[in-house]
């Protein structure tokens, strides 16, 4: 992909096209299956995210790497926190848990990982995170100590989209 994934993004909404994410988590993704793994999406994604909210540090990078061997689908960061960021990936969902009050995940991961993020070639994509309730609880919520929006109340996550 030549052009910025932001500005595909953009282009894409402006035309009526819809894209496909597929989000692996390195934590639950074997290594040895990855190639398998391509082969079911490759015709199907425009983008594969990767990360998770409990992975282990290093994980991410072996992740990407076999993942590149394997595949040109953009791949895209969706960090937990600032020990996924590899810039063997192609860009990065820079997340702002913007429903949540937990200045860890509003703001302070994200200036630990401006340096880091300076010395990479990755499009760093700014990105509001919204946690909505899905009826279980999530790693998120667990890691973070954010409790998601209710999804019957479309009226605050209108506005909390908004507000981010």
């Amino acid at each position: 992909m030549n052009k910025s994934m932001l500005q595909h993004i953009i282009n894409s909404k402006k035309e009526g096209k819809k894209l496909l994410a597929v989000l692996l988590d390195p934590d639950k993704v074997k290594l040895d299956e990855v190639e398998s793994l391509i082969q079911k999406i490759k015709n199907k994604a425009d983008f594969i995210f990767v990360g998770g909210s409990t992975v282990t540090n290093g994980d991410t990078q072996k992740l990407v790497e076999q993942l590149k061997i394997f595949t040109t689908i953009p791949i895209v960061l969706f960090p937990g926190d600032t020990s996924q960021i590899t810039d063997v990936a192609d860009a990065i969902l820079f997340l702002s848990l913007i429903s949540g009050d937990n200045p860890e995940y509003l703001i302070k991961q994200q200036l630990k990982s401006v340096i880091a993020l300076q010395k990479t070639a990755l499009e760093i994509i700014p990105t509001g995170y919204i946690l909505i309730d899905g009826g279980v609880e999530t790693a998120v919520q667990r890691v973070s100590g954010t409790k998601p929006i209710l999804q019957d109340n479309v009226e605050l996550i209108r506005q909390t989209a908004i507000a981010g």
